[in-house]
């Protein structure tokens, strides 16, 4: 797995709190089926290797911000679940 995107992670009144190295993939229909329980557009999972404090707050890359939704973590990442904020 590559950690090849940079993400501005913000806090909950949108300061900025530390740029990271991400893994960012689309969410799949059936994945979010299960997690989210409703189909929503534009959710995105967010990998990252060294375990963050955060658990609540906003992501933003490419030109789009993003609102923190879930926070999962594994034995080897931080996994993030994301969706678009308007």
């Amino acid at each position: 797995m590559r950690y090849t995107t940079t993400v501005t992670v913000l806090n909950e009144k949108k300061e900025y709190v530390s740029d990271i190295l991400a893994n960012v993939t689309d969410v799949g229909t059936e994945k979010q089926n299960q997690i989210f329980g409703n189909l929503k557009e534009d959710r995105k999972c967010v990998r990252v290797r060294n375990f963050e404090s955060f658990r609540s707050g906003y992501m933003e890359f490419d030109g789009k911000m993003y609102r923190i939704l879930k926070k999962m973590t594994t034995s080897k990442s931080d996994v993030f679940y994301i969706g678009e904020y308007r």
